[in-house]
Protein backbone atom coordinates (compact mmCIF):
# COMPACT_ATOMS: atom_id res chain seq x y z
CA UNK A 1 0.00 0.00 0.00
CA UNK A 2 2.78 2.48 0.40
CA UNK A 3 3.15 2.72 -2.90
CA UNK A 4 -0.17 4.30 -3.78
CA UNK A 5 -1.34 7.64 -4.60
CA UNK A 6 -1.56 9.67 -1.00
CA UNK A 7 0.44 6.84 1.18
CA UNK A 8 2.21 8.54 3.83
CA UNK A 9 4.99 6.78 5.21
CA UNK A 10 3.41 7.42 9.24
CA UNK A 11 0.71 5.50 8.40
CA UNK A 12 2.48 2.74 6.66
CA UNK A 13 1.86 -0.62 8.96
CA UNK A 14 -0.59 1.32 11.02
CA UNK A 15 -3.87 -0.02 12.87
CA UNK A 16 -6.47 2.70 13.40
CA UNK A 17 -9.62 2.30 15.47
CA UNK A 18 -12.49 4.80 13.95
CA UNK A 19 -15.41 5.50 16.48
CA UNK A 20 -17.83 7.84 14.80
CA UNK A 21 -21.99 6.98 14.77
CA UNK A 22 -22.41 8.38 11.13
CA UNK A 23 -21.95 5.46 9.17
CA UNK A 24 -21.34 7.66 5.82
CA UNK A 25 -18.71 9.90 7.83
CA UNK A 26 -16.98 6.77 9.23
CA UNK A 27 -16.73 5.30 5.82
CA UNK A 28 -15.02 8.11 4.45
CA UNK A 29 -12.78 8.18 7.04
CA UNK A 30 -11.38 4.45 6.96
CA UNK A 31 -11.11 5.00 2.69
CA UNK A 32 -8.93 8.45 3.94
CA UNK A 33 -6.87 6.17 6.44
CA UNK A 34 -6.36 2.91 4.46
CA UNK A 35 -5.66 5.71 1.27
CA UNK A 36 -2.75 6.94 3.80
CA UNK A 37 -1.07 3.64 3.90
CA UNK A 38 -3.03 2.09 7.18
CA UNK A 39 -2.77 -1.47 7.70
CA UNK A 40 -5.78 -1.80 9.75
CA UNK A 41 -8.68 0.17 10.30
CA UNK A 42 -11.85 -0.69 12.58
CA UNK A 43 -14.75 0.96 12.72
CA UNK A 44 -17.02 1.40 15.80
CA UNK A 45 -20.11 3.02 15.96
CA UNK A 46 -20.45 3.60 19.70
CA UNK A 47 -18.50 3.24 22.75
CA UNK A 48 -19.06 -0.11 23.60
CA UNK A 49 -18.45 -1.57 20.10
CA UNK A 50 -15.44 0.35 20.61
CA UNK A 51 -14.47 -1.35 24.06
CA UNK A 52 -14.98 -4.91 22.53
CA UNK A 53 -12.14 -3.75 19.48
CA UNK A 54 -10.05 -2.21 22.09
CA UNK A 55 -10.76 -5.41 24.11
CA UNK A 56 -8.80 -8.05 21.04
CA UNK A 57 -6.70 -5.17 19.75
CA UNK A 58 -4.37 -2.76 20.67
CA UNK A 59 -4.75 0.42 17.92
CA UNK A 60 -1.89 2.81 17.54
CA UNK A 61 -4.09 5.70 17.30
CA UNK A 62 -7.99 6.01 17.29
CA UNK A 63 -10.20 8.96 15.61
CA UNK A 64 -12.78 9.68 18.36
CA UNK A 65 -16.13 11.03 17.61
CA UNK A 66 -17.63 13.39 20.45
CA UNK A 67 -20.89 13.16 19.94
CA UNK A 68 -21.92 9.26 20.01
CA UNK A 69 -25.42 8.98 18.86
CA UNK A 70 -26.24 11.18 21.81
CA UNK A 71 -23.54 9.60 24.11
CA UNK A 72 -20.28 11.36 25.50
CA UNK A 73 -16.83 9.91 23.98
CA UNK A 74 -15.31 11.44 26.88
CA UNK A 75 -15.71 8.46 28.47
CA UNK A 76 -14.10 6.52 25.83
CA UNK A 77 -11.27 9.51 25.51
CA UNK A 78 -10.59 8.71 29.66
CA UNK A 79 -9.71 5.13 28.86
CA UNK A 80 -7.89 5.53 25.82
CA UNK A 81 -5.81 8.09 27.83
CA UNK A 82 -5.56 5.78 30.53
CA UNK A 83 -3.97 2.51 28.07
CA UNK A 84 -1.83 5.52 26.86
CA UNK A 85 -3.25 4.85 22.98
CA UNK A 86 -3.03 8.07 21.42
CA UNK A 87 -6.38 9.93 19.89
CA UNK A 88 -7.55 12.55 18.23
CA UNK A 89 -11.52 13.89 18.66
CA UNK A 90 -13.64 14.66 15.11
CA UNK A 91 -16.30 16.86 15.92
CA UNK A 92 -18.69 19.56 14.63
CA UNK A 93 -18.77 21.61 17.58
CA UNK A 94 -14.66 22.96 17.43
CA UNK A 95 -12.46 23.42 19.96
CA UNK A 96 -14.43 25.46 22.56
CA UNK A 97 -17.09 22.35 22.91
CA UNK A 98 -14.54 20.44 24.69
CA UNK A 99 -14.82 20.41 28.35
CA UNK A 100 -11.42 21.79 29.80
CA UNK A 101 -9.99 18.93 30.47
CA UNK A 102 -9.98 18.21 26.94
CA UNK A 103 -9.10 21.46 25.80
CA UNK A 104 -5.22 20.38 24.81
CA UNK A 105 -6.09 17.49 22.91
CA UNK A 106 -5.85 17.54 19.02
CA UNK A 107 -8.81 18.25 17.63
CA UNK A 108 -10.31 18.16 13.59
CA UNK A 109 -13.24 20.11 13.20
CA UNK A 110 -16.08 18.61 11.35
CA UNK A 111 -16.43 18.11 8.03
CA UNK A 112 -12.48 17.76 6.99
CA UNK A 113 -10.34 16.62 4.51
CA UNK A 114 -7.83 14.34 3.91
CA UNK A 115 -4.96 16.54 4.12
CA UNK A 116 -6.57 17.47 7.66
CA UNK A 117 -6.34 13.64 8.77
CA UNK A 118 -3.12 13.58 7.52
CA UNK A 119 -1.95 16.35 9.53
CA UNK A 120 -3.68 15.91 13.08
CA UNK A 121 -3.62 12.18 12.93
CA UNK A 122 -0.26 12.18 12.01
CA UNK A 123 0.74 14.50 14.58
CA UNK A 124 -0.18 11.60 17.04
CA UNK A 125 1.62 8.78 15.73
Amino acid sequence: MSGQPGADPKFSGRDILVVEDEEMIASVIEEMLLDLGCNQVWVASNAKDAQAILAQHKPHAVVLDVNLGGDSGYQLAQTLADAKIAFIFATGYGRHGLPEQWATRPIMQKPFKMDTLQAVLGAVL
